[in-house]
């Protein structure tokens, strides 16, 4: 009892600079274990090798898994003072660890670690692995049912490569990670909680992490509990549509339209600038409701990490467009695309006719090649799975439109107010924001 009112004494203690000694603590060791990034991500890219993850999943991986690989990689790191040393020399000793944590987690942190250490170097990469294919994280954490991996039996077929080489059972020797995992992410929503938006984090390790604000706990904690409360005042609602259109430009839409315009271009190429240049203006916003099909349910959008609420897409864009951007997100769901089969189909998407487009016969007969490469494929899969409904594409391609054209007309609000948002100029640009022609003035 003693020792634990010395801890709590420490914790509460200020540095030269005002920061309590814990959070001082936190931030040292944060930036430690990003000086591993590299090392984490390079095993992680050995994974994928053998799996080929779209850039979007390998993204996401890098992000949902950094914790886990890290405190395996870390494991020869821990001594048997219970001191976790870095490679330049930096020391946290036990006692500091749980100033940060608290000790029933270095507890469990130690003890797993330690554990680790009988495996030889080979031993702990193949027992990494596993980790990487494993479902290690709460099953709370996922909401959505799709997952990073698309090919599970690959995904199976390697775990119990790595597995032969042990044995005993590891995925019994692994059953700790996720109540580590647990643990961390609640002392890391202790110091968000507390101390955002002062904090010193990379936005880097924020996401890997899960560091996250106060805006994005609560959407998570809304998104698990239908609270009922007072109506919260204007102004509260007008400071939480900014933060909405803040994180949702900065983070996955934007993420997306970087990724995916260097394949639209290749897409278009052979055609004129203007027609490539109208044909992505209108395309890439579709292609983007069609890539995040798979991540909707009626009342929840998983575009990892944040998690977004059917109230806070009517929040953004009012209830009419979210209610007919569910209603066909949902539609195109239904059809089970494969990964190959939504590439296809976004690309019939992008080379769609639209207004002001010059060469249409060109548009038209690239249009045509891919509807047919999509029909291909389509026909291979429902071959294999009578279960699979047949798309119909015009009808789809008509709802998609229609949709592109009611999120361009609920963009009122985002262009009155564009100053408060600092859009990225690019998608001032895709959208027609006021913001970008005033920069270019």
């Amino acid at each position: 009892m003693a020792d634990n009112v010395e801890i709590l004494k420490e914790a509460f203690l200020r540095t030269e600079d005002g920061k309590p000694q814990r959070l001082l603590l936190f931030e040292q060791l944060v930036k430690k274990a990003e000086d591993s990034i590299p090392e984490v991500d390079d095993f992680l890219s050995k994974v994928n090798i053998i799996f080929d993850l779209r850039q979007l999943n390998m993204k996401v991986l890098k992000w949902d898994k950094f914790l886990e690989v890290w405190v395996c990689l870390i494991s020869p790191r821990m001594t048997k003072e219970n001191s976790l040393v870095f490679e330049d020399g930096t020391c946290f000793t036990r006692q500091q660890l749980e100033l940060i944590y608290g000790i029933d987690f270095v507890n469990a942190f130690v003890s797993f670690l330690l554990s680790l250490q009988r495996f030889s170097e080979i031993e702990l990469k193949l027992l990494t692995t596993f980790v990487v294919l494993s479902r290690t994280i709460p099953d709370a954490y996922y909401v959505c049912k799709s997952d990073i991996f698309d090919n599970n039996r690959a995904v199976q077929k390697l775990k119990d490569f790595c597995a032969g080489f042990f044995d005993f059972d590891i995925s019994e020797k692994l059953i700790k990670l996720p109540e580590l995992v647990e643990q961390h992410n609640n002392v890391v929503k202790w110091f968000s909680k507390n101390y955002y938006p002062f904090i010193d984090i990379s936005k880097n390790m924020a996401k890997r992490l899960k560091f996250e604000s106060p805006l994005e706990m609560s959407i998570k904690s809304e998104s698990r509990a239908d609270l009922e409360g007072p109506l919260p005042s204007p102004e509260i609602v007008e400071a939480k549509k900014i933060d909405l259109w803040k994180e949702l430009s900065t983070g996955p839409l934007l993420f997306y339209m970087q990724t995916q315009i260097s394949s639209a271009h290749a897409c278009v190429k052979s055609l004129t600038k203007k027609d490539q240049a109208c044909l992505l203006k209108h395309g890439l916003i579709e292609g983007w409701f069609c890539e995040i099909s798979r991540y909707i349910t009626r009342n929840l959008i998983v575009l990892r990490p944040t998690l977004y609420l059917r109230k806070h897409i009517e929040l953004m864009y009012g209830p009419d467009f979210a209610d007919a951007f569910i209603e066909t997100l949902l539609s195109l769901q239904a059809y089970q695309l494969s990964t190959l089969e939504m590439k296809l189909f976004k690309e019939i998407v992008l080379l769609n006719q639209r207004p002001g487009l010059v060469d249409v016969e060109a548009v038209q007969k690239l249009q045509d090649l891919a509807i047919e490469k999509f029909s291909a494929e389509r026909l291979k899969n429902q071959t294999n799975n009578v279960d699979i409904p047949t798309l119909d594409i015009s009808q789809m391609l008509s709802k998609l439109q229609a949709l592109s054209l009611l999120h361009s007309n609920s963009l009122d609000w985002l262009k009155e107010n564009s100053s408060k948002v600092s859009l990225p100029d690019f998608l001032c640009e895709l959208f027609d924001i006021p913001n970008f022609i005033s920069k270019k003035v």
